[in-house]
């Protein structure tokens, strides 16, 4: 059973908290690529703050709607990472087109995170979230044409590009949903 009689202060605290969890998460992202190396020297340390930041937000979680989807998020981060992380040091960079836009795809997901805020929300008010979806968006499909023209592409490495390029065209389709939000006109009443 829980008790939402956490004072303000404490509530800022626990949000405070968990927004700097997320900001040094998103700190191995940036506009071209995924620090995978620092990631992976870090992700124990980072698996117990993840682990912290929970337990300290516990009580808190099911009382507060944007603490509960900020760690939701927090672990999505996490997770994709790692599961990146992993998929990057089993499978190191071949001179063959369906390995090499695998590898591009999972970063591109991984980038795609950048562009949400704390919440899971896509984080539309960024000065350049319009240019990063649309540019992201002619990379995906350059890549599936690329992919499509190869003469050389292997079952398994289709079938890992596709799975990781759905997840993208998902994520790409809400984040460019929020563009066309923004360029809806404002009414005065």
């Amino acid at each position: 059973m829980y008790v939402c009689g956490t004072s303000p202060e404490e509530t800022q605290l626990i949000d405070d908290i968990i927004e700097r969890h997320i900001k040094h998460l998103k700190s191995f992202l940036n506009d071209t690529t995924f620090l995978a190396t620092s990631f992976v020297e870090g992700a124990d340390s980072l698996g117990r703050q993840h682990t912290y930041v929970q337990a300290l937000a516990k009580d808190l979680a099911p009382c507060i709607k944007s603490v509960s989807e900020k760690l939701r998020f927090a672990k999505h981060i996490l997770e994709e990472m790692i599961e990146s992380a992993q998929f990057l040091s089993l499978h190191k960079p071949y001179h063959v087109l369906d390995h090499y836009l695998v590898r591009k795809i999972i970063l591109l997901n991984l980038q795609l995170l950048a562009l949400y805020d704390s919440q899971g929300q896509p984080d539309s008010w960024n000065p350049d979230y319009e240019d990063n979806v649309r540019y992201y968006l002619r990379q995906l499909d350059a890549w599936a044409k690329d992919l499509e023209l190869s003469p050389n592409r292997r079952l398994i490495m289709l079938l890992k590009f596709e799975g990781r390029y759905l997840q993208a065209k998902r994520s790409l389709a809400v984040l460019q949903q929020h563009i066309m939000k923004h360029q809806i006109p404002c009414r005065a009443n």
